[in-house]
């Protein structure tokens, strides 16, 4: 995955030229994880929305909170001195997020989505997760809005190292000044009414703008 340590500002961080090869705008979101070697993100031509402007790449060591942009409340399963990286490009009128990690709790699930505010000293900080429709109940564990077309989901399984990625494309952007994190979560998320949406424990965070 080519993953570099130490910490990227956010300014850097924007939302970066992401993924291999987008897909197209439109297409619904795609989950997944690799093992082995994980190849670089390569930062595609980036089309320039909203409030992410063309920049690299988060690429971050998960940390204690002070000013890291990846911060672990779990040194268990997300190690202080893991790395991350995160990739998002707009592009027409849809996005695409692309998600990567090293070094965690090897041979399990997490869930991982992208929440409405910043990372904090405490987990619950974050938010909830950002719906491009907002669903009008909280919390939100209705299907109706808690699925991976209205939000953006990127369930992780690990390899033997540790290492895992995944990808989501919606048909949407995000907000001004929202989606500003994602979120590592204790286990794969949930899709069934009354728990949609929940994956367990906020274990950790990572700044994406």
């Amino acid at each position: 995955m080519g993953l570099k340590p130490g910490k990227t500002t956010l300014a850097a961080v924007g939302a970066a030229a992401l993924v291999l090869a987008l897909t197209g705008c439109g297409e619904k979101e795609r989950r997944g994880a690799s093992s082995g070697d994980m190849t670089e993100i390569a930062p595609a031509s980036p089309t320039t929305t909203g409030s992410f402007p063309a920049g690299e790449p988060v690429v971050a060591q998960f940390n204690e909170f002070e000013d890291s942009a990846a911060i672990t409340y779990n040194q268990t399963v997300v190690p202080k001195g893991s790395n991350v990286e995160v990739l998002v490009q707009s592009q027409g009128s849809g996005t695409t997020v692309r998600l990567a990690v090293e070094g965690l709790e090897a041979n399990r699930d997490y869930g991982a989505h992208v929440h409405v505010n910043a990372c904090g000293a405490e987990p619950e900080q974050a938010g909830p997760h950002y719906q491009n429709r907002k669903d009008p109940k909280t919390p939100s564990v209705n299907p109706e809005y808690a699925n991976p077309e209205n939000e953006i989901w990127l369930d992780l399984s690990t390899d033997d190292r540790g290492n895992a990625e995944a990808e989501s494309t919606v048909d949407w952007q995000f907000r001004e000044g929202e989606g500003q994190s994602i979120v590592i979560h204790d286990m794969h998320t949930k899709t069934g009414e009354g728990e949609a949406g929940t994956a367990g424990d906020r274990l950790a965070c990572v700044n994406i703008r």
